[in-house]
């Protein structure tokens, strides 16, 4: 068993550490990994803890969540899961929730669903797209060639399974081979290619040790799902000196004009001052323009790294949408169930589509019950008391009707406007508010790849499972952008911060574009990237 304790250190605030890094997840992680097997003395703050070791996480039923909402708060806590509410105004609305993102050592990547793919050359470049004076550049400040080797040494340290993407004359990846379709998957896999949809296996980072279940949206016991932990942050500690404080939750930033002296925070109920030589913010999209906005003084009177009023703007998320398959004759299902992509529609008509992929579990009631629910709701003009409760009892029981069905999932990329944002807010559960608001193009755009889809594959029964809000908010990324200015962007190409000697950050506020896949893959290659960086740097 791992004690984390063991590896915490014992007067943070008396040393001087080369490097802090804030947030213990992909970016963080790897970051942090690459520079502490490289000599230097590294910290990392986590505000999570890590998962109760004695035992499996307990999980709530439907109904108790139902009834009792407040109840998931532990629930999520318990399994590694983001457990304070978002609050979000989208189009004039206000809601507060649950978003899907990790808490703890190892962030998201203790939940995540292990699909490690990378961006392609188009995502890097500035596209053509209708010109909007509130539409960011989306091109990226590095060529694509020189990430290209942060991809292959990601790839190989997370042990990615798959097979090339058949559409991406770049995809020189050498994957670990994949195990064999099941028959139903098999034969999605013709049909796909007939319809020439160009299908491959997806790139996954699991092991498929004996008794896979695959862990999708769980952690995983067995070591046989790859992530932050296993691969970057136990053997930052164990084999390189690094050390962790967790339940540490970071206040702002202490900045002597264009350096930052230190980190202010809270641990067990009092307040601490970390220096360090240089502080690298990983602490994921949402929170880390948090720790900018609060780092208020006199030279930075709006944030630090905010001259240019970027910090927290060009907030993007994937939309994404279920959809249910049905094979055309009987097939056996038994083998993996995360299996197969297909990013031949990514650039459609001119326009930016995206990606579809397996799911990797069954059609969950729920997904049912939220489709049932959202078209009652359209349909009817007053609402029917405990109507979700009724359409899950209905989804439940009308569950056979699915169980010869395979679940896919679109990812359609999102652009960044300078009015969607995340702000401060500390009359909110997470102290943050976003705001986002759709022009009506990425509604379009999804639009268009459930029409392609549609069309591509017509021989066989196709059900969309859309709740009407389809955007992924376990992916945020943008809001402290790279580029050439702080006019444009947030970080320098080398994502150092505009105006700051020693302040880097390594989470997905970083990207100018955020592509038509999971962002995971390209936070460890250009975490890797960095430390090589800062290694230069801190050498010298």
């Amino acid at each position: 068993m791992f004690d984390w304790d063991d590896y915490r250190p014992q007067s943070p605030e008396d040393v001087l550490w080369d490097v802090v890094v804030v947030g213990a997840g992909m970016g963080g992680g790897f970051l942090g990994w690459s520079l502490a097997q490289q000599g230097l003395n590294v910290l990392f703050l986590e505000r999570g803890r890590p998962l109760d070791p004695s035992g499996p996480p307990r999980r709530t039923t439907r109904l108790q969540r139902l009834l009792d909402p407040d109840s998931v708060a532990a629930d999520l806590a318990a399994r590694g899961v983001w457990n304070r509410r978002i609050t979000v105004n989208r189009d004039g609305r206000t809601a507060s929730f649950f978003a899907p993102m990790g808490n703890g050592p190892g962030g998201s990547s203790v939940v995540y669903g292990a699909v490690l793919e990378r961006f392609r050359r188009e995502d890097f470049a500035a596209g053509d797209r209708t010109v909007d004076p509130d539409l960011l550049p989306n091109g990226w400040p590095i060529e694509y060639d020189d990430f290209l080797p942060y991809y292959r040494r990601a790839e190989a340290l997370m042990g990615v399974r798959g097979t090339p993407d058949p559409t991406d004359p770049d995809d020189d990846s050498r994957l670990l081979e994949p195990p064999p379709l099941s028959q139903r998957d098999s034969h999605f896999y013709d049909a796909f290619a007939a319809a020439g949809l160009s299908p491959y296996r997806l790139h996954v980072a699991i092991a498929y040790k004996p008794g896979c279940v695959e862990c999708q949206g769980i952690a995983c016991s067995a070591d046989c799902k790859a992530g932050a932990v296993d691969r970057a942050l136990r053997p930052a500690l164990v084999s390189h000196g690094a050390k962790l404080l967790t339940g540490f939750t970071v206040d702002r930033l202490g900045a002597d004009g264009g350096t930052i002296d230190h980190v202010v925070g809270r641990h067990d109920g009092r307040e601490l001052r970390i220096r360090g030589r240089v502080v690298v913010l990983a602490a994921g999209a949402l929170n880390t323009p948090l720790i900018l906005l609060r780092s208020t003084d006199d030279r930075w009177p709006a944030g630090i790294g905010n001259d240019g009023g970027m910090v927290g703007r060009g907030l993007m998320f994937h939309a994404s949408e279920y959809f249910a398959l049905w094979p055309t004759r009987e097939v056996d299902a038994s083998g993996p169930a995360k299996t197969l992509s297909s990013r031949a529609m990514n650039v459609m008509d001119g326009r930016k589509l995206g990606s579809f992929q397996s799911v990797g579990t069954p059609v969950h009631p729920t997904l049912v019950s939220d489709f049932m629910l959202a078209i009652l709701e359209r349909l009817l003009p007053f609402r029917i008391p405990l109507l979700r409760l009724g359409t899950l009892v209905a989804a439940v029981f009308g569950g056979w009707l699915f169980r010869r069905a395979a679940l896919f999932a679109t990812i359609v990329e999102d652009f960044a406007y300078r009015d969607n944002r995340v702000v401060v807010d500390p009359d909110t559960p997470s102290g943050l508010r976003v705001f986002y608001n759709d022009t009506g193009d990425l509604t379009a755009r999804t639009s268009a790849l459930r029409a392609a889809i549609r069309r591509r594959l017509a021989k066989h029964r196709i059900l969309f499972l859309s709740s009407g809000d389809y955007l992924n908010y376990g992916h945020p990324s943008g809001t402290c952008r790279f580029g050439e200015s702080s006019d444009t962007g947030v970080l320098t190409p080398e994502n150092r911060v505009h105006g700051v000697d020693n302040l880097y950050v390594v989470d997905a506020s970083f990207f100018p574009s955020c592509g038509g896949v999971n962002p995971s893959l390209t936070i460890v290659a250009n975490a890797l990237r960095v430390a090589e960086i800062l290694a230069r740097r801190l050498r010298a």
